[in-house]
């Protein structure tokens, strides 16, 4: 049933370019930084919640299929709704964005927001026939996923801004 190992997986991440490694390395670093909070802020646990989805179900896939754009699949499973709760949390003032917890969030809204804008990407090519290894350079990136990621960041900023409360001057 399964045609890669772990290690084999790891090996075809580290024939990538730095940025996808590095990349990568950011949005586990992001994600596994609730383990700090989770404790003491339900909104860590429900990022702890969407990790673990995301890692039990990558995990067969790659040892399945290896290192392929099926892996971005989990991601918008978890993290779309993920990210839509955590805008909600914010938007209503259930984060306080003074706080080192509150400045995680938003760093992490962003990064899961730019990884969701290439997973939906990797999914329809996915889906579209390709087969082939997860990569990337920075020469075949189109300009447009840039705009993308752009636009959706400044759109981000804007709704995360808290609600002024009655009785607030």
């Amino acid at each position: 049933m399964f045609e890669y190992s772990l290690a084999d997986v790891a090996e075809m991440l580290y024939q990538q370019p730095n940025v996808l490694k590095y990349w990568i390395r950011w949005l586990g670093i992001m994600n596994m930084a609730c383990l700090f909070f989770v404790w003491k802020h339900k909104q860590a646990r429900w990022v702890a919640v969407s990790m673990f989805i995301v890692l039990i179900a990558n995990i067969p896939i790659g040892m399945a299929l290896g290192l392929v754009k099926a892996l971005a699949i989990p991601h918008l499973f978890a993290w779309i709704p993920l990210i839509a709760y955590l805008i909600i949390q914010v938007r209503n003032g259930q984060v306080d964005l003074k706080s080192i917890f509150g400045v995680w969030v938003i760093v992490l809204i962003v990064t899961n927001t730019i990884s969701v804008i290439f997973d939906i990407r990797d999914t329809i090519e996915y889906i579209a026939g390709d087969r082939g290894i997860v990569s990337v350079s920075s020469a075949n990136i189109p300009y447009f996923m840039f705009a993308i990621i752009l636009v959706s960041l400044v759109l981000l900023a804007i709704y995360c801004r808290p609600r002024s409360r009655a009785g607030d001057s």
